[in-house]
């Protein structure tokens, strides 16, 4: 008679009786041998000759062995025996794995998934989040900003450079601070094809690279002394020095030749430094920019940030920086003292920790997704947990027999955390294989939309992690079945019947699973369904504009040094651009919408007394060629536009028109008093969306650059068809006009407004595609329990329709048993929800954060899921023959 898989014809050693005890633990080992080949539907009399042969000489063994326990041998027979048992038990896992294909693929699937979302995910907020700054002392290192409490626009302020000069000198708490900006052009190299190449470079002043503290790979950083003598002196990024200069260690020293002069190269930062912005790859001294370009030197011209670095006095970085906050709070109010027709108002300071200003405003949606893929892990283990556990009740009569053959229950339940181990090191590989493809893939769609992307990897570490969460969910979802090993009466089992307790307790445990499944998922779903909608409301939003059918570029006009010359050059190139075919209509502004607002003038109406200290009304004064508004088809609601005469004038916006006006009516034709000087209201525009599409439209004021010019232009045309198809036609005649001047950025309209909108549409997105999981897992989940109890319960369901029951009863019964965890989950779902809706709040726009569609629709369609995977099982039971049933049993 061939035995099932495992089941032995003799007791093991520790149960048997006679011969010394090395003989007992050959025979079991022999008798082992022979189950495995008969097992594989060998012959018992030659899987016995078999096994006989393998072993070799029992008499030599036993007298070696004997000789060898004498010696201290015991131990090694002990640790020969359990490498034996434990490579039997997974021997016999795998064939269980052969066996049941489908369940196997099913759990190794759900598990890898699972771990695999959960480690891209850890491996992103590790890298944004967790991973050290290359700033020594980090924890010291701060952005820092003069503020103005009573300012009626918020009290953050800029930084000019005769402010940071006397801050540095007054202050005790600072050990450096320094300023910077990578708003002005880069320098402007050439290429080996011999186009200018704008180079991203930032500005900065003595005192940036102290506060940082990060050591150059080569060389050193800016001297100080070069900053008042020659400036021309150049810091390379390791990304630029190994494309211009091939990694030359010898590098220091050379020169780099650009439009702006010859910059001699001092030093050269390691990888991943990129302060302030990650794509930065040079830096200079903001003494190499003109004054007639930037009058830097005027304390009123703030348009630098800065970066400092706390003193150590107290030992301890917290206690530091407060202290340094009060003192320089102190400093703030002094300064304002000294000069109040400048800084009047800014008489204190706001500090924030460089991984903080880093990091910004993504570490609450990070840590929300990685909430979600934990949730989902999870639901993740719930089902696989399911699925074993209603595998091993039904494998309740197979255990039986097998303790009724002489194994024991510690042997049984050895195997199924065997089994368990193998699947938990199966979908631990799998898992890390798809976190390998799945990281890289997440940053190349959204690496521009995280902080510090670059610093993203999934390395061993993680890797190692990751295998061991998913072994230990293995043996942990293994543990349950493992627990009931041996818990049923063996003649209960051996009979298959009575069996009505252990079929509730095995009822219970699912019935839980399957709760806690449908609550994470329910929270999962509530919090993507309010990501997904509130992303939708927010591509509702009107631009203000026509973003289609547009193509940018931005462009810093060089090699021009009158106002009239570059500006001459700018008519010059659009005159040309709207010659080109398919093109309607060019234009330029300082900045393009959704790129950049422009400048912050104060303003009053004439007639207004001069406001105090820190109470003065700000808008955004953007610099517009004349047809900006007809190319851009922004609507003109009052007036009418400037002609080809640039006249002092400036149009307005809807929303400064009804704060300083009442209406648009009333606006036309005032005087606004703007920067000192008594300008008309020549006419109001519709309200844009500048910066963030989730905030109001910013009061604007729009000027006219041939009155008050800048060199920084957005050239901005409108065609006819694809705005790419334009951009070699683009190129070609930048180049025929004046082969010096580069693009800094091409893009279309489109693009610029979709990455605006690009952070909370990934985070939404991928909230969505987790909470689909979810739901796809728990509705498998509520699958699998429903039809483990329609087939634990045959029996039963036979009975019912021999006594009369109809199929539609026994639908309803199965149904409504799957509903009772369903409902509960559902409910306990919805309010954790709705405790937890605080987090998600701030990452809305334009529904609540209990928002009773989305409540609704979750609810509705968790129910939906549940009838739909209760409703193949119950049919089946209701098709039951209750002869064949009743037989069956």
């Amino acid at each position: 008679m061939r035995l099932p898989d495992g089941f032995r014809r003799t007791t093991p050693p520790e149960l048997s009786g006679g011969g010394s005890e090395v003989e007992e633990e050959i025979r079991f080992h022999i008798e082992s041998r022979v189950d495995e080949l008969v097992a594989e539907g060998v012959p018992e009399a030659e899987a016995r000759r078999r096994a006989e042969r393998e072993f070799g000489d029992r008499a030599h063994m036993v007298r070696r062995t004997e000789r060898e326990s004498r010696g201290g041998g015991e131990a090694t027979m002990r640790v020969m025996r359990w490498m034996g048992e434990a490579g039997r038990d997974v021997r016999l896992a795998m064939r269980q794995v052969r066996r049941n294909p489908g369940l196997w693929a099913a759990a190794l699937v759900t598990l890898a998934l699972g771990v695999g979302g959960t480690t891209s995910v850890y491996s992103v907020v590790q890298g944004v989040l967790l991973r050290a700054l290359p700033y020594p002392d980090e924890e010291r290192v701060v952005r820092i900003w003069p503020a103005a409490p009573d300012d009626v626009d918020g009290g953050r302020q800029s930084w000019s450079v005769p402010d940071l000069d006397d801050w540095r000198e007054r202050s005790e708490s600072l050990a450096a601070i320094g300023g910077y900006t990578s708003t002005l052009a880069g320098l402007v190299i050439p290429t080996e094809s011999g186009a200018p190449e704008e180079v991203r470079t930032a500005y900065v002043t003595s005192g940036f690279f102290e506060a940082l503290g990060t050591a150059p790979v080569v060389g050193g950083t800016l001297p100080p002394e070069a900053e008042e003598g020659d400036p021309r002196v150049v810091v390379l990024s390791q990304g630029f020095w190994q494309r211009r200069f091939g990694g030359d260690p010898d590098v220091v020293g050379q020169v780099l030749d650009a439009q702006q002069g010859a910059y001699r190269i001092v030093g050269v930062m390691p990888d991943g430094f990129g302060f302030p912005d990650p794509d930065t790859e040079l830096w200079t001294f903001l003494a190499n920019v003109d004054q007639t370009s930037v009058p830097w030197l005027l304390r009123q011209v703030r348009v630098f940030d800065a970066v400092a670095r706390i003193a150590p006095r107290t030992g301890a970085a917290d206690e530091d920086l407060a202290t340094a906050e009060q003192e320089l709070a102190e400093v703030a109010r002094g300064i304002a003292a000294d000069v109040p027709e400048t800084n009047a108002g800014i008489t204190s300071v706001e500090l924030i920790p460089i991984r903080t200003a880093v990091v910004g405003d993504v570490r609450t949606p990070l840590l929300i997704v990685l909430a979600a893929v934990a949730l989902t892990l999870l639901i993740a283990c719930a089902n696989v947990a399911n699925l074993l556990l209603a595998r091993g009740a039904g494998r309740q009569r197979e255990f039986a027999v097998r303790a009724s053959l002489g194994a024991g229950r510690g042997r049984l339940v050895r195997q199924v955390l065997a089994e368990g181990l193998l699947l938990g090191v199966l979908g631990g590989v799998a898992g890390m294989l798809l976190a390998a493809f799945a990281v890289p893939a997440l940053l190349s769609r959204a690496g521009a939309l995280i902080p510090r992307s670059q610093a993203v990897t999934v390395d061993a570490g993680v890797l190692l992690a990751a295998l061991a969460v998913s072994v230990g969910t293995g043996l942990l979802v293994g543990l349950l079945p493992a627990l009931r090993v041996g818990r049923r009466s063996l003649g209960a089992a051996g009979r298959g019947g009575g069996g009505s307790g252990d079929g509730v307790e095995a009822r219970g445990l699912l019935d839980g699973l399957v709760f806690a499944e449908v609550g994470l998922a329910v929270v999962l779903l509530v919090a993507g369904g309010l990501l997904m909608r509130s992303f939708i409301e927010l591509r509702t939003v009107d631009p203000g504009f026509e973003p289609e059918g547009l193509l940018v570029a931005d462009m810093v006009v060089s090699g021009y040094e009158d106002a009239e010359d570059y500006i001459g050059f700018r008519d010059r190139f659009l005159q040309r651009l709207e010659a080109l075919p398919g093109v309607l209509g060019a234009t330029t502004a300082k900045e393009f919408p959704t790129r950049g607002m422009g400048e912050q003038w104060a303003w009053r109406l004439r007639g207004e007394p001069e406001p105090l200290p820190g109470e003065a009304r700000t808008a955004q004064a953007l610099h517009v060629h004349r047809d900006f508004f007809e190319v851009m088809r922004i609507p003109l609601v009052r007036g009418t536009l400037p002609g080809t005469d640039p006249e002092l004038s400036v149009i307005i916006n809807e929303r400064l028109a009804r704060s300083a006006f009442g209406s648009a009516d009333d606006a036309v034709g005032s005087v606004m008093v703007v920067s000192g000087m008594e300008i008309p209201v020549r006419a109001v525009v519709g309200d844009v969306l500048h910066a963030d599409p989730a905030a109001e439209p910013p009061p604007m004021i729009y000027v006219d650059d041939r009155i008050n010019t800048r060199r920084v232009f957005a050239f901005v045309v409108r065609t006819d068809g694809d705005p790419l198809a334009l951009a070699e036609p683009f190129q070609r005649t930048l180049t025929e006009l004046d082969d010096r001047q580069p693009i800094r950025t091409l893009y279309t309209g489109e693009s610029a407004y979709a990455e605006a909108v690009g952070r909370p549409r990934f985070f939404a997105l991928v909230m969505s595609i987790f909470a689909a999981a979810a739901a796809l897992l728990a509705a498998v989940g509520i699958y699998g329990v429903v039809a483990y109890t329609v087939r634990r319960r045959t029996r039963e369901i036979g009975l019912r329709l021999a006594l009369g029951a109809n199929q539609a009863g026994v639908r309803r019964l199965v149904i409504g048993g799957a509903l009772r965890p369903v409902l509960g989950g559902l409910v306990l779902g919805l309010l954790v929800a709705a405790g937890l809706s605080s987090v998600v709040r701030r990452l809305l726009f334009g529904i609540p954060s209990i928002d009773p569609v989305t409540y609704g629709g979750v609810a509705a369609v968790f129910l939906a899921v549940a009838l739909l995977a209760a409703w193949v099982p119950a049919r089946e039971a209701s098709r039951v023959d209750p002869r064949e049933a009743l037989r069956a049993e």
